[in-house]
């Protein structure tokens, strides 16, 4: 059985995985052989449709209309993974890793996407989470939202902890995400 005939098989998260995976020390043949079946198996059309589709579905659920709290840090419009998903289009046109285009994205909004990195790690540390808890089941990280939900309480004692302004920064950086990879996003065909 080879492990490389599975790759027909995958969803887009895992095709996403792939293209991200970085050379085993001494092995970048195996690299190569995993890229070229990516590409020989995978249809980047119908690998941006199932991103967009991913994309729309997570909105519907996650989102709201205002740019206040309550808000998901990590999933809807203005998130991580509305980032990600869109970096994850642009690599599927030269079949590049993120890293790839990390380096292409506007300075600005590498630092964007720094503050939300830090406000959903302040945030999850804030409400609890700690490694007994992953290990005995009691919280499930990309399963229990409600520890990426920024919410009114939440901004109190952001503002309280890292100053004036730093709510209304935070909402520029969502802002900011969301335009860029809405972007990406409209630019794909459906």
């Amino acid at each position: 059985h080879n492990a490389l005939d599975e790759i027909p098989k995958f969803e887009t998260l895992q095709i996403c995985s792939l293209m991200d995976m970085r050379f085993i020390t001494g092995q970048p043949e195996l690299q190569n052989q995993v890229l070229a079946h990516l590409r020989k198996h995978t249809s980047p059309e119908q690998f941006v449709k199932d991103r967009v589709a991913e994309h729309y579905a997570e909105v519907a659920k996650y989102s709201t209309n205002n740019s206040h709290p309550p808000f998901n840090l990590k999933y809807g419009e203005g998130s991580l993974s509305h980032f990600h998903r869109a970096v994850s289009i642009l690599s599927i046109d030269e079949w590049e890793s993120s890293t790839a285009i990390y380096k292409r994205i506007p300075p600005e909004i590498v630092d964007y996407v720094g503050i939300l990195l830090k406000a959903r790690a302040w945030l999850n540390l804030r409400k609890g989470l700690r490694a007994e808890d992953l290990n005995n089941g009691k919280i499930t990280p990309g399963v229990d939202r409600t520890l990426d939900t920024f919410t009114v309480q939440d901004a109190v004692f952001f503002g309280e902890y890292f100053g004036p302004g730093s709510v209304d920064i935070l909402n520029q950086a969502r802002t900011a995400v969301k335009h860029y990879a809405q972007a990406i996003i409209n630019k794909k065909p459906i």
